[in-house]
C-alpha cells in the first residue's frame, strides 16, 4: 500500500511537465539524423541542415510522449497526463512555428 501512495504523490502537473520535456530529450541520440563527428565536409552547412530537419525531429518526439499520454491517462494521473499534454501542445506549436518561419 506504502508504495501505491509514493505512486499517487508522483501525479502532479509538474512531473508530467517534466516527463514530457525529458522523454524527447532521453530519444534525441536514437533520432538523431547527422552525427557532425562523422560528416565533417558538411560542417559549414550542418547548423541549416539541423534547421531544416528540425521540424522531423520534433515530429518524431511528439509520437512517444502522445503515448506516455495515454499510459498516464489509462493509469488514472489525470494531472500528470496534463502536464504532458502541456509539453506536447509546446512542441507542436514550436513545430508549427519552424515551419513557417522556415
Amino acid at each position: 500500500m506504502e508504495f501505491l501512495e509514493k505512486l499517487r504523490r508522483l501525479d502532479n502537473f509538474w512531473f508530467g511537465l517534466i516527463t514530457g520535456l525529458a522523454l524527447p530529450l532521453a530519444l534525441y541520440p536514437l533520432i538523431r539524423p547527422l552525427d557532425p563527428a562523422t560528416f565533417n565536409f558538411i560542417k559549414s552547412v550542418y547548423k541549416l541542415t539541423i534547421i531544416k530537419l528540425l521540424p522531423m525531429l520534433l515530429s518524431r518526439c511528439i509520437f512517444p510522449n502522445a503515448l506516455l499520454f495515454f499510459i498516464f491517462i489509462w493509469s488514472g494521473y489525470e494531472r500528470a497526463a496534463k502536464g504532458i499534454l502541456y509539453s506536447t501542445v509546446a512542441m507542436v506549436s514550436a513545430l508549427i512555428l519552424i515551419q513557417i518561419i522556415f
